[in-house]
């Protein structure tokens, strides 16, 4: 029942920001995209997948394309080096998201592929495992 309030509330804060349009409204879409990439370490894949389906379309909005390589970077170092399965997932989920909505081309400009590539041929275990997570989604 908690994972579905948890749902519920992530798809309507992505829909809010969705619908602020002015520059003002930057701060409050900053912050909401901040809420929803800490929701990715919800433990239940249903609230993740709705978090990334959000965060894929609130890529273009307000500061996001000047933050989305901390963002990216941030993801990545939580998918490759998390302590937790569902921190790694979240963020492989939260990857996802955030290629989808800023454009095929940013696999390459932030190194995407290479930096995955890397954690599966040498890193640890867990690491091998984060990348394969954010590959497969």
């Amino acid at each position: 029942a908690s994972d579905c309030r948890k749902e519920g509330v992530v798809v309507s804060l992505g829909s809010i920001a969705l619908h602020l349009k002015n520059d003002a409204d930057e701060d409050k879409i900053d912050g909401i995209i901040d809420m929803l990439l800490n929701a990715l370490k919800t433990p239940s894949e249903d609230v993740q997948s709705s978090v990334a389906l959000c965060l894929s379309k609130l890529m273009k909005k307000g500061r996001t394309q000047k933050r989305i390589a901390t963002l990216l970077n941030d993801l990545m170092n939580e998918c490759i080096d998390g302590s937790s399965l569902a921190s790694i997932r979240g963020a492989a989920y939260g990857i996802s998201a955030a290629v989808k909505g800023s454009g095929i081309a940013s696999l390459k400009k932030y190194e995407v592929v290479k930096r995955l590539e890397e954690a599966c041929t040498s890193g640890t275990p867990n690491s091998k495992e984060g990348s394969l997570f954010c590959i497969e989604l």
